[in-house]
């Protein structure tokens, strides 16, 4: 119920869902959904029926970013608070939970050993920081460490993995493909808790079957369910194999398998493959590789890339063009969010560009790094903020337009909109994007980009009223962004 697990994509600190989510929970108390949604006649006025949510298109809220600065894209959807707090209270109930917990021991018995299970924080790193620490310490140096049992490793990777899952597999693999559709036959499905699940996922989704909301911690956590499943399937089929031969690790649908024979190795793929199609899954072939170096294969290719940056300092515009042309060679990766982090705190202490460094240009390269690399909107948006604060007012107003238009001409710019209001917001909070979400800070519209006509009076009344923007902290925003406030990296070391 934490607004961070609720959007774990990054949003400006003024965006807020937690009110949200706690006035939602305080109304819902323990009701199922029918309670919750209005009634309409139907037929000749005899009898009501209950306007349920997935026979109404768009009720959570996407926002459409894109994945290369052409036309891949990836949808992240803010999931209706009623239904998200819905689905938090069914998987979180006593007896729900213990049997969660009771799927999970058993997928400790696979043979892929899995580091994807969300985490929470215990200290200054934020739940996704903790995450990221956990994928270096528990999936990248393992596999290096593999290098000294194994002299090849296969790289697998599931194709649009959350926009595929099947949402019945879901009742599979907590409760058995042959208990569920035996449990179909007999029109017994509903109280099992896959089923209340997957319920809640079609009424988010215009009772489509067919992919998951990306966008939050507890869908990950689902998908989980599911994987955890396949693993324990998976070994099954692998039996025959000495479990010394081999070794697979996973990281969400990314499987590492590690063997000393190629052929081995294939073998295992092609096991996974049949498998993952039985869940209407299957391979990213561009992304499936065997290589015969572990180390080299373990470790991502930007790090390696990033071991040839320059010590020496140099000027702040040749930094950031050497930062280009790297990232440029391995875009959209963990390294060109590291290396900007870097360059935005460097930038940060700085009072005065020097007469050699050509603030425009470098606000043109920001601009480019930013079209092309969306895991990087937050930290280019802040390293923009700072080269315009060098530039004049009049200035600021032209190249801004100039900005805008060039996002414009970028297909599914929803989260980078977002972003940019952030940096323009105190230089002209007027300034339109088309973004709904930019049209809620600045009080053109309520929460009506989710669809909620289906609720109740009472309950429609608290998702309207209560506002998902932070006006104290709207209202004393800096000009400029400082590296903790886009920053996942602060508290990695």
């Amino acid at each position: 119920m934490e607004e961070k697990n609720y959007a774990s994509f990054d949003l400006p600190p003024y965006f807020t869902f937690q009110e949200l989510l706690n006035e939602t929970a305080k109304e819902i108390k323990n009701k199922n959904l029918i309670e919750l949604c209005r009634v309409e006649p139907i037929g000749d006025g005899s009898a009501n029926r209950a306007t349920l949510p997935k026979y109404v298109d768009g009720v959570n809220y996407k926002i459409l970013a894109s994945k290369d600065g052409e036309f891949a894209w990836r949808p992240f959807e803010v999931i209706h608070p009623v239904l998200y707090v819905m689905l938090v209270n069914t998987m979180t109930d006593k007896n729900n939970w213990a049997e969660i917990l009771s799927v999970f021991e058993k997928f400790k018995t696979s043979c892929v050993s899995c580091e994807s299970v969300p985490v929470k924080s215990d200290d200054e790193q934020s739940h996704k920081a903790k995450q990221i620490t956990r994928w270096w310490e528990n999936i990248e140096r393992a596999s290096i460490k593999m290098g000294l049992r194994f002299q090849h490793v296969c790289d697998v990777d599931v194709s649009d993995c959350y926009g595929s899952i099947y949402t019945h597999s879901i009742t599979w693999a907590l409760h058995g493909k042959e208990t569920m559709k035996e449990a179909v036959k007999k029109g017994k499905t509903g109280n099992y808790l896959g089923q209340k699940i997957d319920n809640l996922i079609q009424n988010m989704r215009f009772a489509q079957t067919n992919g998951i909301p990306q966008g939050s911690v507890i869908m990950d956590f689902i998908a989980e369910i599911l994987f955890g499943h396949i693993d324990l399937e998976l070994t099954e089929r692998l039996r025959h194999i000495h479990k010394d031969e081999f070794s697979i690790l996973r990281y969400r649908d990314d499987y590492k398998i590690f063997t000393n024979d190629p052929e081995l190795g294939r073998e295992i793929i092609k096991e996974l493959t049949q498998l993952l199609s039985e869940y209407g899954l299957k391979l990213n072939t561009s992304k499936t590789k065997i290589q015969s170096d572990p180390v080299f294969a373990s470790v991502k290719a930007d790090k390696i890339y990033e071991l040839e940056l320059p010590k020496n300092k140099v000027s702040l515009s040749k930094r950031l063009l050497f930062l280009y042309s790297i990232i440029d060679k391995h875009p959209n990766s963990g390294m060109s969010a590291r290396l900007l982090d870097g360059y935005l705190k460097r930038l940060q202490a700085v009072k005065k560009i020097d007469e050699y460094d050509d603030v425009e240009a470098m606000i043109s390269m920001t601009v480019n790094l930013a079209t092309k690399n969306p895991r990087t909107h937050a930290v280019t948006m802040g390293i923009l903020s700072h080269l315009l604060s060098f530039c004049t007012d009049d200035r600021k107003a032209q190249l801004i337009v100039q900005i805008s238009a060039k996002f414009e001409r970028v297909p599914n710019t929803g989260l980078l909109d977002i972003w940019l209001q952030r940096v323009t917001y105190k230089i002209d909070p007027t300034i339109q994007y088309d973004e709904k979400l930019t049209k809620v800070v600045t009080g053109e519209m309520g929460n009506l980009f989710w669809r909620s006509g289906w609720l109740k009076d009472d309950l429609l009344a608290v998702i309207m009223k209560t506002s998902i923007i932070d006006k104290v902290k709207l209202a004393e925003l800096s000009p400029t962004m400082s590296p903790e406030e886009v920053s996942l990296y602060s508290f990695i070391s």
